[in-house]
């Protein structure tokens, strides 16, 4: 555990650095090749970003074959949220493979305040944040549906129905954008 923990907690601080790094020089964090430098932080970016969905795949995998002492609906919120996460990593990927998070146009333009999301074109971000949230959402959901009283197979049914639910968000999030629709008209 101390390894996940220490590994998580440094390559997060390595991503935030790039991010910042770049943010103040003007520049953007992700998708810039224009300079040697901007090419060697997007790499060095997504190399500590790999690193760290491997150690959420180690978590993943020891929530699912050990028993932790917790309830149950918890437990799996805990479960599923993991599991979506690693689902928006690999939309992550997707989005590198792409090569931008843009679809429709190029990176830019006109974009929602705080999260620049665009207001013309698909984006991918936005199916990629909600994924990457489940990890806190589901979790959270799970410990108030394992304390709400109600049998434990209600809970845990709940919980499953939430999971597929959010699933299904995700899809239509993803599909949305990727036919080139802003989330915003």
């Amino acid at each position: 555990m101390r390894i996940i923990s220490w590994g998580v907690a440094i390559t997060m601080l390595a991503e935030i650095t790039g991010i910042t790094l770049q943010s103040v020089r003007g520049v953007p964090s992700h998708f810039n090749v224009a300079t040697p430098l901007d090419a060697v932080i997007f790499s060095g970016m997504g190399a500590v970003i790999g690193v760290n969905t491997v150690l959420v795949i180690w978590v993943c995998v020891l929530f699912f074959v050990d028993r932790p002492e917790l309830p149950l609906a918890y437990l799996w919120g805990i479960r599923y949220g993991l599991l979506l996460f690693l689902l928006a990593s690999a939309e992550g990927v997707f989005m590198v493979i792409h090569g931008s998070h843009t679809v429709g146009a190029a990176d830019g333009g006109a974009g929602l305040p705080f999260v620049n999301w665009s207001r013309t074109h698909g984006d991918l971000r936005v199916a990629h944040f909600a994924g990457t949230h489940a990890l806190q959402v589901l979790p959270l959901l799970g410990y108030w549906m394992g304390r709400s009283g109600r049998p434990e197979t209600v809970q845990i049914s709940c919980m499953a129905g939430v999971f597929f639910l959010y699933l299904g968000g995700l899809a239509v999030l993803f599909w949305i954008a990727w036919q080139g629709h802003p989330m915003m008209l």
